[in-house]
């Protein structure tokens, strides 16, 4: 049988919103890279601009991490998420993204 792990509440929440902050910052830079304003991300990330506006200017509490994902992908990379023992000196979440190949 598994074993149950607990998580306390403001220590999830706190590597959410880190993931999150990442995860977002990734996006702003994706969107500044390519000289897109974000109505125009809005349509290449198949969402709407005030959801690319949230992401981009830290709401996220009106955001999820698989809405960021979701955005991501739809920006032609792969994201995996990576977990690993906690260790004393790490307790952030890895999650990389990887632009796909044009063979895939």
């Amino acid at each position: 049988m598994p074993k149950t792990i607990k998580i306390p509440y403001p220590k999830a929440r706190a590597a959410q919103q880190s993931t999150k902050i990442r995860l977002a910052a990734h996006i702003k830079y994706l969107i500044k890279d390519r000289g897109l304003r974000y109505g125009e991300a809005a349509q290449l990330m198949k969402t709407t601009r005030p959801r690319v506006n949230n992401a981009c200017n830290g709401k996220f509490d009106k955001i999820s991490l698989e809405a960021l994902f979701q955005f991501l992908v739809n920006f032609g990379y792969d994201v995996t998420v990576v977990v690993t023992p906690k260790s004393a000196r790490m307790v952030k979440p890895t999650v990389r993204s990887t632009q796909k190949s044009k063979s895939s």
